[in-house]
C-alpha cells in the first residue's frame, strides 16, 4: 500500500515536490510491479486525496480517496492509513510504502518470529525510524490499530507544525521511544501491548550512495531500495537492468534492461557520477 496525491500546481517548494506527476505515477507502476515479483497474491491499495487524477497507471490497484491538505501532507497521510485499516478486516500482512520504494526480494524471513509491527532503523539520532516503510502482520489486528492510534495522537499533540515534512517520523520516535543503538540490540521489544521487530535499513530500506555504480549489480540480500532524493533518476535504470528481467526475457524488455545497464555504465566511468551532497539528516528525513 502506497500514498500519493497531485500537489495543487501552487504549491511550491516543497522537499516531495520534486519530479512532474507522470513521473510519480511511473514510479508506483514499478513499486507494485515488484512487489509482485516476490508475492504473486500480493494486491496493490493506494492512498490518495479527492482530486489527483491516476491516468497513466498501468496496474491494478485499490484507490481509497480521503481528504488531504496540501500543507498537511504527511499528518493526513498517518490519518489516511489508519483510517483504511480500520476500515476492513486486516486478514494478511500489509506493507505501507514511499513511492519511490522497489521490492527486490522477498520480506518471508521478517514474519518468521510472532511479531504485529515491523520497523525499519538508521544511525540517526533525531529521526532513527524511516516513515517511508511500515509493516503490519495480521495475527492481531487491534495491537496494529492501537500502534497507529498511538502514532497519530503523538504526532497531533507534538507535531502538527510539521504536518508537512517528516513529522511522521519524529512522532514514530517518540511514540517508540528507543535510541537505534537500542534497536539494534534488541530487535524484538514490546511496547505499548505491541510486538515490534525492528530491521535495519541496510537490508529493509536500503538507500545507497546518489551514485550510478550503487547501481550496476543487483544484490539478492538486500529486500528493499529505496530511492530517496535525488536517487530518484536511478529508479527506471534500475528497474529494467535488473528486477523486469526476473520475470520477463521477451527481446524488448532484454532490449531495454541493456540500454538502462549500459547508461548506468556510463554514468558510473564519468568523475561527476554524483549528485550534489545533501546534509545527513536531512537525506535522511523522506
Amino acid at each position: 500500500m502506497s500514498f500519493h496525491v497531485q500537489p495543487p500546481e501552487q504549491l511550491t517548494g516543497h522537499p516531495v515536490i520534486t519530479l512532474k506527476q507522470d513521473s510519480y505515477l511511473s514510479m508506483l507502476d514499478m513499486m507494485f510491479a515488484s512487489a509482485s515479483l516476490f508475492d504473486d497474491h500480493a494486491s496493490a491499495v493506494l492512498l490518495t486525496d479527492t482530486r489527483s487524477r491516476l491516468r497513466g497507471l498501468n496496474r491494478r490497484f485499490e484507490v481509497v480517496r480521503s481528504t488531504v491538505g496540501p500543507k498537511s501532507m504527511m499528518l493526513d497521510r498517518t490519518a489516511a492509513q489508519l483510517a483504511y485499516l480500520k476500515s476492513r478486516p486486516i486478514t494478511e500482512p500489509i506493507v505501507l510504502t514511499d513511492s519511490d520504494i522497489l521490492f527486490n526480494g522477498p520480506l518471508d524471513e521478517v514474519f518468521d518470529q510472532d511479531i504485529d509491527v515491523a520497523l525499519t532503523w538508521r544511525k540517526s539520532s533525531t529521526m532513527p525510524i524511516n516513515g517511508g516503510m511500515l509493516i503490519f502482520n495480521h495475527l492481531r489486528p487491534d495491537k496494529v490499530i492501537g500502534f497507529m492510534e498511538g502514532l497519530l495522537h503523538v504526532y497531533r499533540e507534538h507535531y502538527g507544525d510539521k504536518a508537512g515534512w517528516y513529522g511522521d517520523q519524529l512522532a514514530l520516535r517518540d511514540w517508540i521511544g528507543l535510541s537505534y543503538r537500542q534497536m539494534a540490540q534488541k530487535e524484538i521489544a514490546t511496547i505499548h501491548g505491541c510486538r515490534i521487530r525492528f530491521l535495519p535499513c541496510e537490508r529493509f530500506n536500503h538507500s545507497p550512495a546518489d551514485l550510478a555504480s550503487e547501481y550496476l549489480v543487483r544484490d539478492p540480500a538486500v529486500a528493499v531500495l529505496h530511492f530517496k532524493g535525488s536517487r530518484k533518476r536511478f529508479m527506471t535504470p534500475y528497474w529494467r537492468a535488473h528486477l523486469a528481467l526476473l520475470r520477463r526475457r521477451d527481446p524488448i524488455s532484454r532490449l531495454l534492461g541493456w540500454h538502462a545497464l549500459h547508461k548506468l555504465r556510463t554514468q558510473a566511468g564519468r568523475s561527476t557520477d554524483a549528485a550534489p551532497a545533501l546534509d545527513t539528516e536531512t537525506d535522511d528525513a523522506p
